[in-house]
């Protein structure tokens, strides 16, 4: 993470992430104090195992966290972001997906 509230999304770094999963062969999680939801969903894509993002019932409260925080709505629209990268992520290997391969016959017979 980055300990500026809120931290510039150029400050960020995001592939300090990669490096340290492949330096020291560990799992990777993110500290996210970035304004929004693109940081968190971004991490998730890059295999991030664990995202902590702060959580408040009211941006205007006192306090540096409140301002960077998700309220309720948009905490839910970040894990169902997150649990939708997950499901995209797939297996490393390009073959006819499911949902495709009922075009494999169109495809083939020039229509």
């Amino acid at each position: 993470c980055n300990t500026e509230y809120p931290t510039p999304f150029n400050d960020v770094n995001l592939l300090a992430m990669k490096t340290i999963r492949e330096k020291i062969n560990v799992k990777v999680g993110y500290s996210d104090h970035t304004l929004g939801l693109e940081v968190p969903i971004a991490v998730a894509a890059m295999g991030a195992t664990v995202i902590e993002k702060h959580f408040t019932l009211n941006k205007s409260l006192n306090g540096p966290d409140h301002k960077i925080s998700l309220e309720p709505e948009e905490f839910k629209l970040m894990i169902s972001s997150i649990r939708n990268i997950e499901k995209a992520i797939g297996d490393k290997v390009k073959t006819p997906s499911k949902s495709e391969k009922k075009n494999i016959n169109f495809q083939l017979s020039g229509e």
